[in-house]
């Protein structure tokens, strides 16, 4: 979405620019098409900077649990027995106006918890309608994508980041995915994804972990955020890796239950 921005905010200057040729050239048309120029560009400038202010209340409380979600990933990387390349590419959903600055202190937080040890190298979106960014719930982002884009975002980033993160979940069929065949992968940390059918991944290191809703705490945007980030995560969030994955089965069965198909 920043690219568009600056594509839209390019076009209203060349706008300006020819309007204001024609009016020097004496053309009739100038003055009105440098004032439409004019107009539109200071429309694009006000709603990329008031865009934050339209967020829900409840809408800033998610933010901030997943500000302490993302400084606590950020210690667990520090903690992996890893030595591999330090960038990290990071799957995120698309950028608007209203959701730019949550995306950008997320990465932020990101680092700080693994305390500058990574650095996010790439940034890449699946194609969501824009327009749907802010309606759809992340954990169904995943019929946007496909298998396909998840590898070629991969291998985009396979020469500096050595993990990936990812902030819709997996694109529908992951087991379909050619990641997992490669013998030396990247680790590969999702947020915002059902678990059903996939402990064995887990068991495998294939996914390095997943982080998702708390099985036994009901998400509540209109209470109060712990200030401690640990406290913010244990009361929203269950980081599930090779490590838990047994025990978090044991305890949560249908977490990891494959879904049958009607016939």
């Amino acid at each position: 979405m920043t690219t568009l921005w600056y594509g839209l905010f390019g076009a209203s200057a060349l706008i300006i620019i020819i309007g204001m040729a024609g009016y020097r050239g004496g053309a009739i048309w100038g003055r009105p098409l440098a004032g439409l120029g004019t107009i539109a560009a200071i429309a694009i400038g006000i709603s990329r900077l008031a865009g934050p202010m339209f967020a829900s209340p409840e809408r800033k409380v998610q933010a901030a649990y997943e500000y302490a979600a993302m400084q606590c990933v950020g210690e667990y990387l520090t903690e992996l027995d890893y030595a591999g390349p330090t960038g990290i590419l990071f799957i995120e959903e698309p950028t608007t106006p209203v959701n730019e600055s949550v995306l950008r202190e997320r990465q932020t937080w990101l680092v700080a918890g693994a305390k500058d040890a990574f650095a996010v190298e790439l940034v890449r979106s699946p194609d969501i309608p824009l327009d749907r960014v802010g309606s759809i719930n992340p954990q169904h982002m995943s019929k946007y994508w496909t298998t396909k884009d998840f590898d070629s975002f991969v291998k985009e980033g396979a020469a500096q980041c050595g993990i990936i993160i990812s902030m819709v979940g997996l694109p529908a069929e992951p087991n379909k995915i050619r990641f997992w065949r490669q013998r030396k992968r990247p680790k590969f940390i999702v947020f915002n994804q059902r678990l059903n059918g996939l402990q064995k991944s887990i068991e495998q290191g294939k996914i390095t972990a997943a982080v998702i809703t708390h099985p036994e705490k009901p998400i509540d945007n209109k209470a109060s955020v712990p200030q401690d980030y640990r406290e913010a995560f244990d009361s929203r969030y269950l980081l599930v890796d090779k490590k838990n994955v047994k025990e978090v089965a044991k305890k949560y069965p249908w977490i990891f239950k494959v879904k049958r198909r009607r016939e």
